[in-house]
């Protein structure tokens, strides 16, 4: 998200929720809106920076970044990542547009679902099509290999050391060194046998995503894997709300989230990897969590679709019996003119009368 700067900077003491009026109703609808968002984190600030943020980007849009596009100088976002965030935001889009019966609107969306996602991944507009950024077929296919990939393989940091887990291969120093280059899994050199991990060792020989240094062991761990992937904003984020959520240690989640986020940033690759791995054994433990989500949004959604149907008819009364009351009020001002015109034609008559009597 952009943040207004210079001129468009407006302090966050300035923005409000609460509207500065004399008028009760509206006060306490204002009180309500910012009650709900300051529980949700919502400030005004952010709304601003969102709003600047869409005005920047749709006004950026109308100009093609040539270079960009040429070179992938603003490639900032791996394509499997942007779309999981540009699914995710435009489902909460057509999420709230369901609750208030746009369902057009989400049909609207889905053309822009491409467009944004390579907006977030290259900094690529509307304006350069039919062009595409020279690395997103590569882009794609590393995504796709990274999601399905062609071959499983178990990550030494998954496998145990103990004795019967290991080979000993009687080959040289030499050979033992360019086994460990190609396929890695070598321990050390013991006289003429090189010791090695199993490729694809047995069941026994593995270790459980819950055995340090992994130690899935709640729903907690995991979504700090998932926040730790999605980015540094995301990660932000939790810090700054997590102490809104009951059920969580503020402290024991935090220094988690800080270890996830070394471990993707410095660890090798086969730790990142043997991390993934557990991260999607163990999304089991959170599954209850997105139900119980899912349920309270199904809940407010059919609730408020509700409220609507039920307030629906009280409004409708209310603007009938106002326009009704309008009309009447129209009509008796006709009917007054009208009078008043005939009033007036008719003393015109007694005047022309009179003077023809004369």
């Amino acid at each position: 998200m952009l943040v207004a700067k210079e001129e468009f900077e407006i302090p966050g003491a300035l923005l409000s929720w609460q509207p500065r009026t004399a008028d009760i109703v509206v006060e306490a609808v204002g009180n309500g809106i910012d009650f709900m968002f300051d529980l949700i984190g919502f400030k005004p600030v952010l709304a601003y920076n969102t709003l600047y943020s869409i005005a920047t980007v749709g006004k950026n849009s109308f100009q093609c970044p040539y270079e960009a596009v040429q070179s992938c100088s603003q490639w900032r976002v791996r394509l499997w990542q942007g779309f999981i965030i540009v699914t995710f935001w435009f489902s909460i889009a057509s999420l709230i547009a369901g609750i208030f019966g746009l369902s057009f609107f989400s049909m609207f969306l889905l053309p822009l679902h491409s467009i944004v996602l390579l907006q977030l991944c290259y900094g690529y507009t509307w304006t350069c099509l039919p062009m595409l950024p020279i690395c997103a077929w590569q882009d794609f296919a590393e995504s796709f290999d990274t999601v399905f990939p062609l071959q499983l393989t178990v990550p030494d940091e998954l496998k145990h050391t103990y004795a019967e887990c290991i080979l000993r291969i009687p080959i040289s120093s030499a050979g033992c060194a360019e086994l460990g280059k190609s396929y890695g899994g070598v321990l050390a050199q013991q006289g003429d046998e090189c010791l090695m991990l199993q490729r694809y060792p047995p069941p026994a020989c593995l270790r459980t995503c819950m055995d340090p240094p992994f130690e899935y062991t709640s729903f907690t761990r995991v979504l700090a894997w998932y926040l730790a992937e999605i980015g540094e904003w995301a990660t932000d984020w939790a810090k700054s709300y997590v102490d809104r959520v009951s059920l969580v240690d503020q402290n024991e989640f935090i220094a988690d989230l800080d270890f996830r986020i070394s471990e993707l940033q410095r660890g090798k690759d086969s730790m990142v990897q043997a991390h993934r791995i557990c991260a999607v054994v163990s999304s089991y433990m959170v599954l209850p969590y997105v139900i119980i989500v899912l349920i309270c949004i199904v809940y407010i959604t059919t609730l408020t679709q509700l409220l609507g149907a039920q307030l629906y008819p009280f409004i409708l009364a209310f603007a009938s019996l106002f326009a009704a009351v309008s009309v009447q009020g129209d009509r008796s001002d006709e009917d007054d003119e009208h009078d008043e015109n005939v009033d007036g034609r008719a003393g015109r008559e007694d005047t022309v009368f009179a003077e023809s009597d004369r």
